[in-house]
């Protein structure tokens, strides 16, 4: 098997065991694919001409919106960034981007360090409390008391 079919294959099962292959996503029966994505992105970083002497790390971003929540009706988009290394040759996802009704979240991810990735699901279920706990902070305005306060010693 080549290196770059390694590096795919590693890539893959973390993705599908972390729930953002097409069955975790909700994209049974179209044509979204974020691992399909990922083997595109990655063959055309390695095999573009202008890229071929390169030393410096590539850039790869994939983005994908997943139908999650109770009966797979939220839209949740997720940005995926990642950084191929030509010298080595390695490739890293850096940091994840979920975003849902304009609420947004980011986890960085430092090496192989694959437990940092949270599942799809639990993505979401971040965004979902983090909205609420908005919308409750926001329903519970405490205004300032505007008397006089003075401090009593017993």
């Amino acid at each position: 098997m080549s290196l770059f079919a390694d590096i795919l294959d590693v890539h893959t099962n973390w993705l599908t065991r972390k729930g953002f292959d097409q069955q975790g996503l909700g994209l049974i029966g179209t044509n979204q694919d974020l691992l399909n994505s990922l083997e595109d992105a990655l063959f055309h970083t390695v095999c573009d001409k202008n890229n071929f002497w390169a030393r410096k790390p590539l850039d790869i971003d994939l983005k994908i919106t997943g139908h999650l929540g109770r009966l797979n009706k939220e839209l949740v988009n997720f940005h995926f960034h990642y950084v191929y290394y030509p010298k080595r040759p390695k490739l890293n996802l850096l940091a994840l981007q979920a975003e849902w009704k304009g609420i947004t979240n980011t986890w960085l991810i430092t090496g192989d360090r694959q437990h940092l990735l949270p599942t799809a699901e639990h993505a979401y279920n971040e965004l979902y409390y983090k909205a609420n706990s908005h919308r409750i902070n926001n329903a519970i305005h405490i205004s300032p008391r505007t008397e006089n306060f003075t401090a009593r010693l017993h």
